[in-house]
């Protein structure tokens, strides 16, 4: 799946509800959001994006219309 980034790794060991929802997702999806996370260098916004993300997983999905 990836390694997960740090930042992530802190949250969902410090938020047992986040870490839960994170759990439930797909192998797809959490790879998504690990690779999402892993682009951005600002840990301040690596965290509200994992936020963001495994809150509402199709945040960041492109659609084709």
């Amino acid at each position: 799946m990836g390694e997960i980034p740090e930042a992530l790794q802190v949250l969902l060991a410090q938020d047992h509800d986040l870490n839960e929802r994170f759990t439930r997702l797909t192998d797809g999806k959490k790879r998504s959001i690990i690779i999402q996370i892993g682009k951005i260098k600002n840990i301040d916004k690596q965290i509200s994006k994992s936020i963001q993300l495994i809150n509402n997983p199709n945040l960041g999905r492109k659609y084709k219309h």
